[in-house]
This record gives structure tokens, sequence and C-alpha cells, in this order.
């Protein structure tokens, strides 16, 4: 299921729309290091387009440093709930067709979405409207990490309980976007860590955003969540705990 496959775009949209309130409120955010590397390849800090937005996390660091910033995503579920600022503008469009002129935009972000476009025709729609020398940049984390007991738990949970209720997209993920070939002149690739600290709460209200999570409820009727849970309650010998992200970023462009 890709977001240009439009037979499917209200699959897609129900995916992402049901949960936006709990996106929101605890998927983690992005390190200033991350940015910070992105902004050494960026020439001006005029237009920026952060794609498949959702709430608008990245949307939110943009608008700090760039005079524009469009965010677009196909949820509006997830539009509803996103930061709010002057210079951002939120339009629903899929990532691959936007109503975007050409030679737009001097860096053009995907935070942790990119997995889920058809590459091939977003590949073209970035290199069209992004400015001469502008970048692209796209990043992913992966499942994270605790302490072995708890990372074995989870680990358990995220493979054989929900796994095969994971839409197929997210091998990318798993690997990084490892496998992605990326058709631009030069792609610079560094690694970062999300870190938080998290209570016991607030890992469950994350894990309960997975899509993978969402499409178990459909089919079982149940909330495989509570589960884990319980599990992890009997692990859990601190309020908080430190969770790392290990996080992948990719900066592509023609030239500088």
């Amino acid at each position: 299921m890709k977001f240009s496959e439009i037979e499917n775009i209200n699959d897609m949209k129900n995916l992402f729309s049901a949960n936006s309130e709990n996106y929101e409120r605890f998927r983690p955010d992005y390190p200033d290091a991350l940015y910070k590397y992105i902004f050494q390849y960026v020439r001006s800090f005029d237009q920026a387009w952060d794609c498949a937005t959702g709430n608008g996390q990245a949307a939110k660091y943009l608008s700090t440093v760039f005079k524009q910033v469009e965010a677009s995503d196909i949820s509006d579920g997830q539009l509803d709930n996103a930061y709010q600022n002057f210079n951002i503008h939120y339009r629903q469009s899929p990532a691959e067709s936007t109503p975007f002129k050409d030679n737009r935009f001097d860096l053009i972000t995907v935070a942790q979405a990119f997995h889920w476009f058809n590459f091939e025709q977003f590949f073209r729609e970035a290199k069209r409207v992004l400015k001469p020398g502008g970048v692209l940049a796209v990043w992913t984390y992966d499942l994270l990490k605790i302490e072995d007991r708890i990372d074995q738990a989870i680990g358990d949970f995220y493979h054989n309980v929900v796994g095969p209720y994971w839409e197929s997209e997210r091998k990318h993920v798993d690997r990084r976007y490892g496998d992605v070939k990326f058709p631009f002149r030069h792609v610079q690739t560094e690694t970062f860590s999300i870190k938080k600290e998290w209570s016991l709460q607030q890992l469950i209200g994350y894990v309960q955003t997975w899509s993978s999570v969402a499409k178990y409820q459909k089919d079982h009727r149940e909330n495989p969540v509570n589960a884990l849970h319980d599990q992890l309650k009997q692990l859990w010998t601190h309020g908080v705990y430190e969770i790392i992200f290990p996080t992948t970023v990719f900066v592509a462009f023609e030239d500088q």
C-alpha cells in the first residue's frame, strides 16, 4: 500500500488518523544534532517542505529557521492535531504528487514516513520542486532500546505478536533504509540517538501508536498492548528509564 495507490488511499488515511492524538502525545521528537547535521548542507533558509508531516514535529523545528514551511500529509486526522505556527502552511496531499511549483524548496524533509512512499515517483517529485542545490533529508528510527530484559519483551511483541500485522513497507525501516537507492549525485549518511526519559505509561502510549497494533486490534477485537503492559510491569523496576531510538539520516543532493 503506497501513497500513490489511490484506490487504497482511504485505508492509509484511516491507519494514521485513528491514533492522531496519541501520535502527538507519544511519538518521539528529534534531536537538535540531527537538524544541525542536515542544515550544514542547506544553502538558503527560505522555503522548506516537510513531507508526510504527521503532527508537525519536524515542521515545528523547521519553522524556527526557515521563512516559510509547507507541511503535507494524507491524513486529515494528523493535520487536525498538528503544531500551528504563523509560517507553517499545512495541506492534505500525497507525497508523490503535489501542487507545488518547480524549483521552490531549499530543503525537503521526511521524518519516519519515507517507507510508505512510492520511491521512484517521490524522488521524481522531490527533484521537480527542489531548487538547484536543494537538499532532501530522510530519516528513520529503529526499535527502541532500554535494557536487555525489557528489550527482549518488546522485541518478542514487535516480531511475534504484532509482527504479522506490520505493513510490508516496514521492512525498509528494519533495514534502516539501507535497501533504498537514492538517485542523487551525493548521499551523506549519519547516525544519531533519540534519547527520552519515559515512564512505563509513556512507553505503552507510544507502542499503542504502532500501525500493527491497530490492525491486530481490528482483527482480534482485543488490544494486544494490554498483555505487554502486564508483562512489563514485572520488569519495570524504576519510575523512568532512558529510552534510546537509534536513528539514521540520509542527506541527498545533486550539487553544492
